[in-house]
């Protein structure tokens, strides 16, 4: 037991590939945004509207229905119809290609939706990936026969202060190990299931509210679902497995949390979190799982030593009767 469980531990931290959610994938957080500043007189005085998404950078366009728009694409092209059937795209244009508006390349119109606003990801509006002062950008837009552009800006954001959640962290932590003495004499095996218990539901909750963050593409959603998996195995091999090894599974599952919530460590200063779940309650469960992960490893290290204290203690009131008698 006491060579398995630094093992776990060694093995957790060899395989940051396993434990890291977001390898490969994009980053749970942004710091830069986008906002529509200006509309065509002709657009705006008809009663249309555009505005930016926050957290999925996605260019949202209102157009009444009395009034016909068409957005130009990348190319200068038509892309989007705003008419009184709807919304529709042009099905030849290579913007609704990169926008996954269209599956396949076709001919003519094809309708969307029949409501008269649409959402889309437009690489025109995105900022860039260093952004070191406000930038503008325009969306091109025929509106009843009128040329005109949506324009807006990207701008950096400000961080948010982290040094509340990290004193958090640093007080659970330190309160945890500073019992862990008491509860790795009589309740070791409890309190490292239930800390790493803890650390392994706080990972996988923030990691369903990033695979469920409306802006996660595909790709980004089954890295999430994969760990997810791999957390959820490790909790139920901890429950089934024989008690000769759940003290090592419970190391590793909350070792493995551990590394994934550090993975993601910036959302507690980043501006905007990209997750499903409030950004504090996202930063809430990031402290958690980081804390009761550092527990569930401290409790372990100090139940393998509290054997070998008590040996050389009794071995030393062994020597000492030996040398009474000798005497």
């Amino acid at each position: 037991m006491r060579r398995a469980l630094p093992a776990a531990i060694l093995a957790a931290l060899l395989l940051p590939q396993a434990a890291s959610a977001h390898a490969g994938g994009p980053s749970p957080w942004q710091v830069t945004t986008s906002q529509v500043v200006r509309l065509p007189d002709s657009l705006s005085l008809s009663g249309g509207s555009a505005r930016v998404r926050g957290k999925t950078l996605e260019l949202e366009l209102s157009v009444p229905p009395s009034v016909t728009a068409t957005v130009l694409g990348y190319l200068g092209e038509p892309f989007l119809r705003f008419d009184r059937g709807g919304v529709a795209v042009a099905a030849a244009s290579p913007t609704a290609a990169a926008t996954r508006l269209v599956t396949s390349p076709g001919v003519g119109w094809k309708l969307i939706t029949r409501a008269h606003s649409l959402e889309w990801s437009d690489r025109r509006i995105q900022p860039p990936t260093s952004l070191s002062r406000n930038e503008r950008w325009s969306v091109p837009i025929v509106v009843s026969g009128v040329r005109g552009s949506i324009v807006g800006t990207t701008f950096r954001l400000r961080s948010d202060p982290a040094w509340p959640w990290l004193l958090g962290f640093a007080l659970a932590t330190a309160g945890a190990l500073a019992t862990s003495r008491r509860v790795a004499r009589r309740r070791a095996s409890g309190a490292i299931i239930v800390t790493a218990g803890v650390a392994v539901a706080a990972a996988a909750t923030n990691l369903l509210g990033y695979a469920f963050n409306a802006g996660t593409d595909a790709r980004a959603a089954t890295i999430e679902t994969a760990a997810i998996a791999v957390l959820l195995a490790a909790a139920l091999l901890l429950a089934i497995s024989r008690p000769v090894l759940r003290r090592p599974i419970a190391v590793t599952a909350a070792s493995v949390a551990g590394l994934v919530a550090l993975d993601t460590l910036p959302v507690l200063w980043r501006p905007i979190v990209l997750s499903a779940l409030p950004t504090t309650s996202v930063r809430l469960l990031l402290t958690t799982s980081l804390a009761a992960a550092c527990a569930c490893c401290g409790i372990a290290l100090i139940a393998m030593r509290i054997p070998e204290a008590e040996r050389k203690k009794r071995r030393s009131v062994v020597n000492s009767r030996e040398r009474r008698i000798r005497s």
